[in-house]
């Protein structure tokens, strides 16, 4: 029997965090910033344009409980903020926003230190629930809202279970193929089967579950 995992209930806080929020859209941001300011447990909310101006802040002697980052950005692009986020204390908590659905970017963060991930077509609720945990010290990778999320791996077949860590590893169709000496057909039912067995509807979604079930290698 498969174990789902409850959203997690938001407690009336004894502490309160003070999250920075990194996005080059000043609308945007500022849309942002009103709405996790109203979180019961945020403090404040601080806002900045670049990553730059956030390492400043840093520099200053200013901390964060959570750093929320675009990682569409320019000049320095969300995942090169993160590294030097961590260079400079890998225990900060950072969250990455993105309109992209991209495996790529997915596996990217998570090699680099995130300590989640979220779409930022998601709505309020789900963005409160997402901080929420994080600053909980928790993580958030799975981005499919209406996946469902298990404590055990389903019955994966041992082909599905070694085509799964190969997706991870963000190889296409053809490579695990050549790699596993099967047809792309034969590797296509197995991408298939794993999506329909996992609940889940995209390979991004593939890659954050196979890190969150410690697939790579």
């Amino acid at each position: 029997m498969i174990e789902t995992i409850q959203r997690p209930e938001i407690q009336s806080p004894t502490t309160r965090y003070r999250i920075a929020l990194v996005d080059d859209h000043r609308i945007l941001l500022d849309g942002l910033q009103w709405i996790i300011g109203n979180f019961t447990f945020v403090d404040g909310v601080e806002s900045f344009s670049s990553g730059s101006d956030l390492l400043a802040s840093m520099e200053a002697g200013n901390g964060y409980d959570l750093i929320i980052s675009d990682i569409r950005m320019s000049p320095m692009g969300g995942l090169e903020l993160l590294e030097r986020i961590k260079e400079k204390n890998p225990l900060q908590k950072v969250l990455i926003m993105t309109m992209y659905d991209s495996r790529h970017m997915l596996r990217d963060a998570y090699v680099k230190g995130a300590n989640g991930f979220i779409s930022k077509e998601g709505d309020q609720k789900n963005l409160e629930e997402v901080v929420w945990r994080i600053v909980q010290g928790g993580m958030h990778w799975l981005e499919e809202p209406n996946a469902e999320r298990t404590v055990d791996l389903p019955n994966f077949t041992r082909r599905e279970r070694e085509v799964l860590s190969l997706v991870a590893q963000d190889l296409s169709s053809k490579e695990i193929a050549t790699k596993l000496c099967l047809s792309v057909e034969t590797v296509s039912t197995h991408r298939r089967n794993i999506l329909e067995k996992a609940g889940l509807r995209s390979s991004a979604a593939l890659v954050s579950y196979a890190m969150k079930h410690h697939l790579l290698p």
